[in-house]
C-alpha cells in the first residue's frame, strides 16, 4: 500500500481532499487481512522526508515490511518537480534508520 505523507499532511502532499479516514481504513484492513503486504513511502526532498516517515511509522507501528522508495525526478505530474535533487546515500540510510524501530523489515528501493 503506498502511502504518501502522515495523515496529518496527507492533504497537502497530495494536493487533493483525500478522505484521511479511508487511508487509515484501509491500512487497518490490510494489517488485519493476514494477507503478506508492504507499506511504501517516496521520499522527496522538500515534501516528504525523514521527519514524515517517522510520524508514519508511529502510525503503522508493529507493521511487517515497509519500503523507503527514492524519489526519481521524471515524468512528474509538477513539472517543478523534475528540478528537484533527490537525497543522497547517506540522507537514504538516514531515513531508513529512523524508520526501523517501527517496523520489522525496512529497505530501501531506487537508484543510488
Amino acid at each position: 500500500m503506498d502511502v504518501k505523507a502522515p495523515l496529518e499532511r496527507y492533504r497537502e502532499v497530495t494536493r487533493s481532499n483525500v478522505d484521511v479516514e479511508r487511508v487509515v481504513r484501509s491500512a487497518d484492513l490490510l494489517r488485519s487481512s493476514g494477507v503478506k503486504h508492504t507499506f511504501r513511502t517516496t521520499v522527496v526532498p522538500g515534501l516528504v522526508g525523514k521527519e514524515d516517515v517517522v510520524k508514519i511509522g508511529e502510525w503503522l507501528n508493529g507493521a511487517g515490511s515497509y519500503l523507503i522508495q527514492q524519489f526519481v525526478p521524471q515524468t512528474t505530474i509538477d513539472p517543478a518537480y523534475l528540478e528537484v535533487k533527490p537525497f543522497g546515500r547517506p540522507e537514504l540510510e538516514a531515513i531508513v534508520a529512523a524508520a526501523k524501530p517501527y517496523f520489522c523489515d525496512v529497505r530501501l528501493e531506487g537508484p543510488e
